[in-house]
């Protein structure tokens, strides 16, 4: 059976408070919808953060405002490869990276370099709204999110 992993690319907006779990921290409208969507599908998923790498659902984040754009050269190049391996290192030490899709929520500063290693190691990527501007993307998760939530109601 192909398991299925979510990466989401962080926000630079969040809430004014010293810590939270990703979830409660991150308050930009596409991280909101991509963490939610994937929720709702029952697919786990980690936020990826230019500060700290991956970050799990459950995990306590201390407030930063470190960007992409904000690393120097030297970690903007290592940063995808860390987050690879560091994905390796979380997930389930039974998963193969052959029978794992990965999909990647995130502009193409995070997921380009880093669908590159994923696909190299083994893994399926996805990118979910490739293409698509943010509002675009944005207004493709509302709809698959009341796609689901209508769906749930329904059943």
């Amino acid at each position: 059976m192909m398991e299925r992993i979510a990466l989401i690319g962080c926000s630079k907006l969040k809430r004014d408070i010293a810590a939270g779990l990703p979830k409660v921290l991150y308050k930009g409208s596409l991280t909101s919808c991509a963490m939610e969507f994937c929720q709702l599908r029952g697919i786990p998923w980690f936020v990826m953060s230019a500060k700290y790498g991956l970050l799990a659902q459950n995990e306590l984040v201390l407030h930063y405002d470190t960007t992409f754009a904000d690393l120097s050269t030297h970690d903007r190049l290592a940063w995808p490869l860390d987050v690879a391996r560091e994905l390796l290192e979380r997930i389930d030490e039974n998963a193969n990276p052959n029978q794992t899709t990965i999909e990647i929520h995130a502009g193409n500063t995070y997921a380009n370099p880093l669908s590159l290693h994923l696909e190299t190691m083994g893994f399926r990527v996805e990118r979910f709204g490739q293409g698509l501007d943010i509002g675009q993307r944005v207004s493709k998760y509302l709809a698959e999110i009341h796609a689901l939530t209508t769906a749930g109601v329904n059943a």
